[in-house]
């Protein structure tokens, strides 16, 4: 399911899950990427309009599976709303195959995307750090060597949201079915 376990600067081992959910965004988004009204994300709700996973079926917490649509987002903001929320509940599956716990710091293009934010919050009931849009790799590495040193810069989780569990909840339970028949 695409985990192993690499190790730390200090030698250890860490758990470790592989996906590209950058990429499959820009991917299923086409590159067209806007930010979801409030509308976008209520059609998206109302209408169950879900990824399944995998676009790259060969990587991810689900290998083999195909990519689908239960419905298929009519514009561009329901679009980056569906496509943010499956790749947030990706990452969730991924954190859990590892165990992970703790707060979760999104950092680089995805901690700009409110849409993912909650949907991760709420997939793994714990509160998204989402930091804007910086470059990636070199603020996550500031932030696990001395994270109170941002402490000036202090953001405010964000929060399971009540709306989105539902979504959620069928969304595992889809792809539960599908990765249980694949297993036959």
């Amino acid at each position: 399911r695409d985990t192993l376990v690499n190790v730390t600067a200090l030698g250890g081992p860490t758990p470790t899950a592989r996906y590209m959910g950058g990429r499959e965004f820009d991917e299923i988004t086409a590159g067209a990427v806007v930010e979801p009204t409030p509308a976008d994300v209520a059609r998206v709700l109302g209408a169950g309009a879900m990824a399944l996973p995998s676009l790259h079926p060969g990587t991810g917490p689900f290998p083999g599976l195909g990519f689908s649509w239960t419905a298929e987002p009519a514009a561009a903001g329901e679009c980056c709303a569906a496509a943010a929320y499956y790749v947030a509940l990706m990452v969730a599956e991924c954190l859990d195959l590892i165990g992970a716990a703790g707060p979760i710091y999104v950092e680089g293009p995805f901690g700009g995307n409110r849409a993912f934010a909650a949907m991760l919050a709420t997939a793994t009931g714990r509160g998204v750090i989402a930091r804007g849009q910086s470059a990636g790799t070199g603020l996550g590495a500031a932030l696990l060597v001395a994270p109170l040193e941002l402490a000036a810069e202090a953001v405010a989780p964000v929060l399971p949201q009540p709306q989105l569990q539902a979504y959620a909840r069928d969304w595992r339970a889809r792809v539960q079915g599908l990765w249980a028949a694949q297993a036959r």
